[in-house]
């Protein structure tokens, strides 16, 4: 551990400060992409864009920081960060849709995040684009 003990009483308070440091990076990436999207009025364009640029260009952070992620779920030291992290997903969907869109769309990206962490799938634009349209559509219709 070496100089990390100098800074760190132990294990438990580096990995809460490296969940710590990937929950931001995450959404530093996140808010990038929406913000940096190229377009405003197909909302499933920027969601599929948003998808692109962190499953193909941030491949590799995106695998680091989702496993903080998943890992924090089951460790009772940052679990509260994971539900956190998952919440405020949430929330920044909420600036941007409707409540019933932006907590069905959080689920949606955390399952493509998952799937793309775990399987190595990557999602271009193209390949996902349909499924946030049919999905904003359905919930659309259900308001």
């Amino acid at each position: 551990m070496g100089t990390l003990s100098y800074h760190y009483n132990g294990r438990k308070e580096i990995i809460r400060d490296a969940t710590v440091f990937a929950r931001k990076r995450f959404f530093w990436r996140f808010r990038t992409a929406l913000e940096q999207s190229s377009t405003e009025d197909d909302l499933s364009v920027v969601l599929a864009e948003v998808v692109e640029h962190i499953t193909c260009n941030c491949y590799a952070e995106m695998v680091v920081d989702y496993d903080f992620f998943l890992t924090g779920l089951d460790d009772p030291d940052t679990r509260e960060i994971s539900i956190a992290w998952s919440q405020d997903t949430r929330s920044m969907l909420r600036e941007h849709m409707p409540a019933i869109q932006a907590d069905t769309i959080n689920l949606v990206l955390e399952g493509v995040f998952l799937h793309s962490v775990k399987i190595g799938r990557k999602y271009p634009v193209r390949d996902i684009k349909l499924s946030f349209a049919t999905i904003l559509d359905q919930t659309t219709q259900a308001n």
